[in-house]
């Protein structure tokens, strides 16, 4: 320390109103203060009264340096600095909370580039009472542990609130814009307006909302789609949102032309050009307009989470149009022989995980498949054949299927079964235990085309019932007593074809006449050409 002046020993000192006309300098090298090590510290000074200006001040760190220039007089106090080093170690130094906590959501390294250029004014020496604008600079770096390759923009620090304007942040598989990013230290907030770009969600999120973020993992885009976010983001510790109902309230809206892929129960769906809204308000999380194409077909849903920092509660409405059967089985089973496709519309709410707290609606419908290559129905097929011996080929095909059904007390229900092939329609009834897996289900086949063919005895033999795993289920005639004999499952064989048969001469006498009716819309239609 070298100095040279007057100091009046005789006067208490302030630094309100220093007893001091002296100028010097002050030079260190390695100094610690409050566990942190800095290299080295200079600056020149000069102090009179009321007057102070500290002149070419230097702090040297491992990681870089920090430039300034400080003039405090009557008019309160004016700054310039520059800082290239990592602005993380004053954290010891900030009396804020919410300056502390937002410095612990970034971090640097070897490889990090750090340019803050600011200036500024306040009204004493406090700097939580300083007001300062600036540009600011950083390069590979990550904030809330999501990586930044780089970012730009104007700062303007107002006490507690800090503000960041035309900001743009990129990334290796794009870019973020955001007109206005404000946060108010003491309320631990963050405040988005006109941010959008094209980046992967799970870091547009997570630099802002990290708990958020988490939600957003079960989705892996092959290209990162276009996305807006704006609203107020609570960005206290998540320990503290644990504890208390978060302050949320901003909407995150997607769209995709390209390919994407989500989790569901455990196995990986692809979806194509996915779009939506997500509003997360409180410690709630809503989609909607969810709209993707997934399995040959097409989805879309609405889904609604609530205290999601806690025991989570759902509600989705889920569609589904024309989705391949065939996939959808050989996704969530070995068993590959299943086809057709998938329509209808269902409606989940529970809370918490596991199925004894879920219930459900909803009705399908399959087309252009064959119920009996189902793993729960494939073995009925047998039975039937049992007792109908004479139903052979396409007559046995169940192309189409629908049902309505619901989930309730952790079983699987549904009173309204309906399956339909060229010979006869199918309706059960039954339940699933979806803990178990044990089927419960009973099923009575009436022959089309053939009303009054079959006395109520016989009829009777046509109802058979499932029991088992619903994988590997055992179905037999519930009726068949012991004394039916062969003649009289010949008799019954000998019904069903002749209903069959005229049945089918009923189909192709339709098909002649329509025939018919063509030939003769040709002629006329070929007439009236020749007049004109």
């Amino acid at each position: 320390i070298e100095a040279s002046g007057t100091c009046r020993f005789g006067e208490a000192f302030s630094w309100e109103n220093m007893p001091l006309d002296i100028i010097g300098s002050v030079r260190s090298d390695h100094l610690t203060s409050r566990g942190v090590i800095f290299e080295a510290m200079s600056f020149d000074f000069s102090a009179n009264g009321r007057e102070l200006y500290i002149r070419n001040g230097r702090i040297e760190h491992k990681t870089g340096v920090l430039d300034c220039h400080v003039l405090r007089d009557s008019n309160g106090v004016r700054f310039r600095s520059t800082a290239q080093l990592d602005p993380t170690i004053f954290k010891p130094f900030v009396k804020l909370k919410g300056n502390e906590n937002f410095l612990n959501r970034w971090s640097f390294n070897d490889e990090s580039g750090i340019y803050i250029k600011f200036e500024g004014d306040g009204p004493t020496l406090d700097p939580t009472t300083w007001s300062s604008e600036g540009v600011i600079d950083l390069r590979n770096c990550q904030l809330n542990g999501y990586p930044i390759s780089e970012l730009q923009g104007e700062l303007q620090f107002d006490r507690k609130i800090h503000e960041y304007r035309n900001v743009v942040i990129s990334r290796p598989e794009g870019s973020v814009t955001g007109e206005r990013i404000i946060l108010d230290h003491e309320s631990q907030t963050c405040f988005l307006e006109g941010v959008a770009g094209k980046v992967l969600p799970v870091h547009a999120v997570g630099w802002f909302a990290p708990k958020a973020a988490q939600q957003l993992l079960v989705y892996e885009f092959s290209e990162p789609p276009e996305f807006s976010i704006k609203g107020l983001i609570d960005c206290r510790p998540p320990s503290e949102l644990a504890k208390n109902t978060a302050r949320h309230n901003y909407e995150f809206t997607f769209t995709s032309d390209s390919d994407a892929s989500y989790e569901l129960f455990g196995q990986v769906m692809q979806l194509s050009a996915p779009s939506g809204t997500v509003q997360i308000k409180d410690d709630s999380i809503y989609l909607s307009d969810f709209k993707t194409g997934t399995l040959g077909g097409d989805v879309a849903a609405s889904i609604i989470l609530t205290d999601i920092h806690r025991e989570i509660g759902y509600e989705v409405d889920l569609g589904v149009d024309n989705i391949d059967f065939r996939q959808l089985a050989e996704l969530y089973s070995s068993y590959k022989e299943t086809e057709g496709h998938l329509s209808g519309t269902m409606r989940f709410e529970g809370k918490g995980i596991g199925v004894q707290n879920l219930k459900a609606t909803g009705s399908a419908l399959i087309v252009d498949g064959n119920v009996f290559s189902i793993p729960a129905f494939g073995p009925l097929s047998k039975p039937i054949e049992e007792v109908l011996p004479k139903l052979h080929g396409d007559f046995s095909v169940a192309r189409e299927a629908n049902l309505a059904f619901e989930i309730a007390d952790s079983k699987f229900y549904t009173r309204d079964f309906q399956a339909k092939t060229n010979a006869f329609q199918m309706k059960g009834s039954g339940s699933v235990d979806m803990v178990t897996q044990e089927l419960d289900f009973e099923a009575g086949l009436n022959l089309r085309g053939a009303p009054g063919l079959l006395l109520a005895p016989v009829a009777k033999l046509l109802v058979f019932k499932g029991e088992g795993s619903v994988t590997q289920p055992t179905w037999r005639a519930k009726n068949m007593p012991g004394m039916v004999t062969n003649k009289a499952l010949k008799e019954l064989g000998d019904i069903t074809e002749n209903a069959l048969r005229k049945a089918t001469e009923l189909q192709l006498g339709q098909e002649k006449e329509e025939e018919k009716r063509d030939r003769f819309r040709i002629r006329s239609d070929s007439s009236a050409d020749g007049e004109q």
